[in-house]
């Protein structure tokens, strides 16, 4: 016999499953998530990898042209914006 979920306390609601999870599957709603680790590994490579670039770009127009230009500061508020986001 199922209940009406109209008719029941949002309490008794909260605690009843919404449903059965799929076989060999063992629900755990309190650990962390698995790709958690993965999508900060990623995102923290390649925040590194476009510092490298930028380095080699601010180098080559320091050092070797000798002089910036505006898409330089655009490079470097993009870069700050990005990895602060």
């Amino acid at each position: 016999m199922s209940a009406d979920p109209t008719l029941l306390d949002d309490s008794v609601l909260a605690q009843m499953p919404a449903g059965l999870p799929p076989p060999g599957v063992i629900p755990d709603f309190d650990g962390p998530n698995p790709l958690s680790y993965t999508i900060l590994g990623v995102a923290t490579t390649f925040v590194g990898l476009t510092l490298f670039f930028l380095g080699i770009r601010m180098y080559t127009k320091t050092k070797i042209l000798r002089r910036w230009t505006w898409d330089d500061a655009t490079s470097i508020l993009a870069w700050l914006m990005q990895s602060a986001g």
